[in-house]
């Protein structure tokens, strides 16, 4: 089995999110599900561009953005996000609409 499913869900933060720069160049094209939090809490800095560190427990739950992906577009993200050298994707969990969902985030390496 590949890591990557047929149905491919992003939580997205920062330019990434509905209505931002890097939203507008890659996931136009993609389902938007809904707005949702992390479950766990994480720190999310903002200098120059925002990135998420994994390290559970300190922090806030994130505010996301889930969208469901083709795998052309995950690979045209993580291009962008330079996974896995700069940021590295892994599936955590997400409350979307009163559930729990699996869903990509980009953590930061940095």
């Amino acid at each position: 089995m590949s890591e990557i499913e047929e149905d491919i869900w992003l939580a997205t933060y920062g330019t990434l999110k509905k209505g931002y720069n890097n939203y507008n160049l890659y996931l136009t094209g993609s389902s938007y599900i809904g707005s949702g939090t992390t479950r766990e809490m994480y720190p999310l800095i903002i200098k120059d561009m925002p990135y998420l560190i994994e390290d559970i427990g300190n922090g806030f739950q994130i505010e996301v953005d889930v969208f469901k992906i083709s795998k052309p577009v995950l690979e045209r993200i993580d291009e962008l996000e330079i996974h896995p050298t700069w940021y590295k994707r892994k599936q955590i969990p997400i409350l979307l609409n009163g559930n729990t969902v699996t869903c990509w985030i980009y953590f930061s390496m940095t």
